[in-house]
């Protein structure tokens, strides 16, 4: 964030130099804070309700998965785990799963290892499903995507190490040969037992009941995603003129940065919506504070504050575990 904000400044600085604009009156911070002040705050405060109601339908799903596999939860359960794993992420990227099949096991008196893997289908569920919201932004405007890795990035190559591939090979043969004594040390029995319990929770999908309603749920959840990226382009001004067809393509180039491992998107968010609104001739000052803007209002404060309500929810609440749901 440091490095975004001094490279940002320094644009800013030869911006305001091209168009007369005294150097002492071309602080980023500043425009930073008048831009948050001058905010439409009805946009923003829809940005909450989408991020209620898109969690909504990832609590539905997860339930489905985890009836599916026999386990018959509470929808306040499932709800808070979300939350609480969302709100691990911005301590460290990629632990709230972890967080939230632990929380959810806790809270139901399930085996975390195939809640784990449910958790698993449901970023299965998710990746397909954005990769067709990409192949969508494409269709609709492919011209920055064009663009993108014309000017800002290219496809890496790939290359082969003959050393790296022998040792691979080594290693596989060795693990082969004394695989029987491997797999006797409590530690490999361990390891092996876990992601049996994940394969078991994921093999679940096969027998997915209410299909209908896991694939409804998966399509809300990336609709009210894209509807909350476009309450915040709503709010500031500079950004409220974008067409729908250019809000999902910058929606899509930022969502590329959140899975980039970096707390909540921290830092890759902001790089890559700030690129893809230069593309749309979106003056990079104003790309900044969008940045910030979206990631503030989406990405942070409805992490902390749907994650803290939902730890002090835990903590005061007791309630029956979650029970075998009874299969028909």
């Amino acid at each position: 964030m440091y490095v975004l904000y001094t490279k940002n400044q320094e644009a800013y600085l030869a911006h305001c130099m091209e168009n007369g604009i005294p150097t002492e009156a071309c602080s980023l911070w500043n425009k930073l804070r008048d831009d948050f002040r001058h905010l439409n705050y009805g946009w923003i405060s829809l940005i909450f309700v989408g991020f209620a109601l898109t969690n909504y339908s990832r609590a539905i799903r997860w339930q489905i998965l985890l009836n599916t596999m026999g386990f018959k939860t509470r929808f306040t359960s499932a709800y808070s785990s979300i939350f609480v794993g969302y709100l691990a992420n911005l301590g460290f990227p990629r632990i709230g799963e972890f967080v939230r099949a632990g929380v959810m096991a806790r809270q139901e008196q399930l085996p975390a290892d195939k809640v784990f893997g449910s958790i698993l289908l449901d970023r299965l569920a998710d990746i397909t499903t954005f990769f067709m919201l990409v192949g969508l932004a494409v269709v609709i405007d492919p011209g920055p995507f064009r663009s993108f890795f014309t000017q800002f990035a290219k496809l890496p190559s790939i290359q082969v190490n003959g050393v790296v591939l022998g040792l691979v090979v080594v290693a596989l043969s060795l693990f082969w040969i004394f695989r029987e004594a491997l797999f006797r040390l409590s530690l490999i029995r361990k390891m092996t037992s876990l992601i049996a319990g994940v394969w078991e929770g994921m093999r679940s999908i096969k027998n997915l009941e209410r299909r209908n309603a896991f694939v409804l749920h998966t399509l809300l959840i990336w609709v009210w995603f894209y509807m909350m990226f476009a309450f915040a382009c709503k709010a500031f001004e500079p950004t409220s003129s974008l067409g729908l067809g250019q809000m999902l393509v910058v929606y899509v180039f930022g969502s590329f940065g959140v899975f980039i491992p970096s707390p909540g998107g921290m830092g890759t968010f902001h790089y890559l919506v700030i690129v893809s609104l230069s593309i749309y001739g979106i003056q990079q000052a104003d790309a900044f504070s969008f940045a910030n803007i979206a990631f503030t209002w989406g990405q942070f404060l409805c992490l902390v504050v749907f994650g803290t309500a939902s730890l002090l929810w835990i903590f005061r609440s007791g309630g029956t575990p979650g029970v075998p749901a009874q299969k028909s």
